[in-house]
């Protein structure tokens, strides 16, 4: 394989293609926070669905998980 033809191969495989990576209209999106309702890391995501809801234009919705110390989600 010549040396231009090989570049261009890895450039490819390289870089992510981001129309793969595309999210789902129909599906809400879920941010799993791993501690319960009312406290610091709750408050923090539910900001962030509350930011990120319009400019994704899909509902997002926080669910908390608590238990496992944290390592849930």
């Amino acid at each position: 394989m010549p040396m231009p033809m090989r570049r261009q191969a890895l450039a490819l495989a390289a870089f992510p293609l981001p129309a793969l990576a595309q999210l789902s209209g129909r599906r809400p999106l879920r941010i799993i926070v791993p501690f319960p309702p009312g406290g610091a890391v709750d408050s923090l995501g539910r900001i962030l669905a509350e930011r990120l809801a319009p400019v994704l234009g899909q509902p997002v919705i926080v669910e908390n998980r608590a238990g496992g110390g944290g390592i849930v989600g």
